[in-house]
């Protein structure tokens, strides 16, 4: 029977930049959340000193204050505190433990002691580990154990993509907290955007003995510690990797036994718009325009050629240009001259909005369709958003899908963080959401048979689409086509893959 109880799981990261011969803390992240300090936590003779009330209440304890003895008790169940101004001996459960360095009352009346000490007190573990050259954080992670399983989060929380990262990270907090009833902890492990970091930090991961572990975001820094999941048998959910080689050996064929994908890869998004291209725009000829030096942009055209033509249409011009081009001159002068109903331009939004503001300006009018490599709000600024008009693109969520799971999520999002959730954060709720169901449908915390639950998912209802579990690991799912109408994206409809 699966176990019930619920353990608060703290992750700490401090900031940390040097000032002469103290080293202070500029900024302080809990959980993955910056937080504020009336006084910032320093390193002083080596020792990493931090508010002991404001770290002790964040841990779920209740603190009073001695004003007459200048002591500080703090209570947590079972768990007793006393520590003394000035006193190097503190009290644990009424014995005597040393501190490093003692206690010290500071200018606004604040007691600072040695992280170490919390760190033991609390039975929750101190992780140091490289952040850049020169910021280095310290997670502090309860040690989650037999009663409390923990589920591992290898996430790009800082570096080119930590925007997309920490709005993943939103989503998968709120999908635990709908689920604490399982009992599961989260270890948060920032991988820096770097592939060898996502290797690192799925090593620090493995001493947690977690039962799966989500992310990171990227395919490149999948790859990076896939292997290492994959020795270890521990079930691997990317909720945003879009690489065909995620979850299949692009040399030999051979599925991944634990790796799984909760969006749709690169090639389904060339067969949705092909779909929406012919159904929807009643297209029956298209040109292609691809970025030769893009495997993104080349998979979805293949994808999209196959679909098209499967489906009656004719494909009647295909062009590239290279990566970083900002002259099209040339490709549109012969689009201008070709008869065609419909554009497809798989790219990103950097090439695609310049694409798009000189192609209008030369009055090519047809409907562009492209990939979520156009989500972006810079493609509004790059376009216009006149030129944006008549253009779509496929995606994996919406905020603004009538769908009732989506429109659910959205509300609890909005209550739980104060703003609505993107992409991202919805691909992290459902990322957590699948592999509670494979919990519960195999009832046990096993990572082998989370596997098999996970391989098993069918008719799950998330929202990002309702998908099964594919034989090679990949959602079985739809996709959402998102318009452009006077530089906002909005929601056109949900589609079905072939």
């Amino acid at each position: 029977m699966l176990r019930r109880s619920l353990c608060a799981v703290l992750v700490v990261g401090l900031l940390l930049v040097a000032v002469g011969p103290v080293m202070a803390a500029p900024a302080v992240v809990l959980d993955g959340q910056e937080i504020s300090f009336d006084v910032t936590p320093v390193i002083k003779d080596g020792i990493t000193m931090v508010p002991l009330r404001t770290i002790v209440e964040q841990l779920g304890a209740e603190v009073y204050w001695d004003d007459y003895s200048k002591t500080i008790t703090a209570l947590k169940g079972n768990l007793s505190l006393k520590v003394q101004a000035g006193n190097r001996n503190a009290l644990v459960n009424g014995e005597t433990v040393t501190l490093e360095a003692p206690p010290e009352i500071i200018y606004n009346g604040s007691m600072m002691v040695p992280l170490k000490f919390i760190s033991a007190a609390f039975g929750v573990s101190v992780d140091w580990m490289e952040w850049d050259t020169e910021q280095t954080p310290v997670n502090i992670i309860a040690a989650p154990g037999e009663e409390h399983p923990a589920i591992g989060l290898n996430l790009e929380l800082t570096g080119p993509v930590a925007q997309y990262g920490n709005s993943l990270n939103k989503g998968v907090k709120l999908a635990l907290k709908e689920n604490e009833d399982l009992g599961l902890n989260l270890v948060i492990i920032n991988c820096n955007s770097s592939a060898e970091q996502a290797y690192e930090a799925s090593q620090k991961l493995l001493k947690y003995n977690i039962i799966a572990q989500i992310g990171p975001l990227t395919s490149g820094n999948v790859q990076g510690c896939a292997p290492l999941l994959t020795a270890s048998k521990i079930p691997l959910l990317a909720p945003a990797a879009t690489s065909p080689a995620i979850t299949v050996n692009p040399d030999t064929g051979e599925v991944y036994h634990n790796i799984f994908r909760v969006c749709f890869k690169d090639p389904l998004q060339g067969n949705l718009m092909a779909n929406f291209a012919v159904k929807e725009l009643k297209a029956k000829t298209c040109a292609i325009i691809r970025n030769n030096n893009s495997g993104y942009s080349n998979s979805l055209t293949d994808s999209f050629k196959t679909s098209f033509s499967a489906a009656g249409g004719q494909v009647v011009l295909e062009d590239s240009y290279e990566h970083g081009d900002k002259d099209f001159t040339e490709i549109l002068l012969k689009l201008k001259n070709q008869k065609f109903d419909f554009l497809y331009l798989p790219g990103y939004y950097q090439e695609a909005g310049l694409f798009i503001k000189q192609a209008r300006a030369m009055g090519i009018n047809q409907p562009i369709g492209g990939g979520d490599g156009w989500n972006a709000p810079s493609i509004v600024t790059l376009a216009g958003a006149q030129a944006l008009n008549n253009t779509y693109f496929t995606d994996h969520f919406c905020v603004g899908d009538p769908d009732k799971a989506v429109a659910e999520f959205a509300d609890s999002y909005k209550k739980f963080y104060g703003q609505m959730p993107d992409m991202f954060a919805a691909l992290g709720y459902d990322s957590v959401m699948i592999l509670c169901e494979a919990i519960r449908d195999a009832q046990s915390y096993n990572p082998e048979d989370i596997t098999a639950g996970l391989a098993n998912i069918k008719d799950f209802t998330g929202v990002t689409g309702k998908m099964t579990m594919g034989e090679d690991h990949n959602p079985i799912k739809s996709g959402v086509i998102m318009e452009f109408k006077e530089g906002q994206q909005v929601f056109k409809m949900r589609i079905l893959p072939d």
